[in-house]
């Protein structure tokens, strides 16, 4: 399927699945958020889907040095064109180990007072070692580990953390 067709309909046909905003109950006000637009909650095993992933940052003071990690589930993969979209900053990402972790990093730099940030991009579940379609067996999977902010306000270090985005795979 072309992802750029899908990225176009997702706005009148999406599943969205929400983390709760973390707002920091110190320092400045800041509303940071990733949530899962298009392929649902409940998938069926060994099925190739696909997920369009954001994460969102609102801030009402200046913050510095502002930088967003996240790793996903070894089941999943990054889908070109990565990112898809992004408004601050640049954003990479690396694999680790045989199952090939993924673990991404935004830098965004410094953010001016009333700024809406946002980065978006495409994950799939992965063909495993064993060139089988992932999820291979059934149960509740995390596909991230929840993304966490870290950033400086008046000399200050503050960091928070999203709740992971969860599926259930069925057979």
């Amino acid at each position: 399927m072309n992802k750029r067709v899908l990225f176009g309909l997702f706005l009148t046909f999406s599943i969205i699945v929400l983390t709760t905003p973390v707002t920091l109950a110190e320092g400045p006000t800041v509303c940071f958020r990733k949530r899962a637009w298009y392929g649902g909650t409940t998938i069926p095993l060994n099925t190739n889907v696909q997920w369009l992933i954001e994460i969102e940052i609102h801030t009402d003071s200046a913050i510095d040095d502002v930088v967003v990690t996240d790793r996903l589930g070894a089941e999943l993969e990054i889908d070109l064109p990565f990112p898809a979209s992004i408004t601050h900053g640049t954003a990479s990402y690396t694999t680790q180990g045989g199952s090939n972790k993924v673990f991404l990093t935004w830098n965004i730099g410094d953010l001016p007072a009333d700024t809406y940030a946002a980065f978006t991009f495409w994950i799939s579940t992965d063909i495993n070692p064993a060139g089988k379609q992932e999820y291979t067996s059934c149960g509740c999977y995390e596909l991230n580990s929840g993304a966490t902010i870290k950033y400086y306000y008046m000399g200050v270090k503050y960091s928070a953390s999203t709740s992971p985005i969860t599926i259930s795979v069925t057979g």
